[in-house]
């Protein structure tokens, strides 16, 4: 029946129609995302704290978003601390046991920087029942929605999300090569 089977080839398919765009000579970077900017984010969620929280930071909602090792170059993201995804972290499910934080996020739960952020592990859900991952980067703030709403603090999974592709065309037009 559907299932397994159908999700790899779907993840092959994927993978093919990836390597066929970066051969074209006018684009620069490409990433598959379930998201992309302007378009809010996966969910919100609170219950994500530093593995000795304070009172009421499980209350503290965030924005989640997942998305792929090449997401931040195609976007021109910045890193402010740490490391992006691997594509190794992003071919486990809901990445694994790594995820990233914007700058807001790793403030917004405690930490004294995005440095002191990296390596640290924090937990999603209660105490007695949640899964513990490690912050390998902190994102730049960046607008991720309209530039007339604040930022709010993020969590990034790693993942090989499928719904959007998103190009980065280098110089000069497309249009010459599209039109064809």
């Amino acid at each position: 029946g559907p299932g397994m089977g159908d999700q790899l080839t779907r993840r092959q398919g994927a993978v093919a129609f990836q390597n066929q765009v970066l051969r074209l000579p006018f684009v620069k970077a490409f990433s598959n995302t379930s998201n992309v900017p302007g378009r809010g984010y996966n969910f919100n969620t609170s219950g994500i704290t530093r593995l000795a929280p304070r009172p009421e930071d499980d209350k503290k909602s965030y924005a989640v978003t997942l998305f792929d090792e090449r997401y931040l170059a195609t976007y021109g993201i910045a890193l402010a601390a740490g490391r992006n995804f691997t594509p190794a972290m992003c071919e486990k499910s809901f990445g694994g046991d790594k995820l990233m934080l914007n700058e807001k996020a790793a403030l917004a739960m405690g930490f004294a920087s995005a440095t002191a952020a990296v390596g640290q592990k924090v937990r999603w859900g209660s105490e007695n029942e949640s899964k513990r991952w490690e912050v390998v980067g902190v994102v730049k703030d960046y607008n991720h929605q309209s530039l007339r709403q604040p930022i709010e603090p993020v969590v990034y999974i790693p993942q090989n999300a499928d719904g959007f592709y998103s190009l980065r065309l280098g110089e000069g037009s497309a249009q010459s090569h599209v039109a064809r």
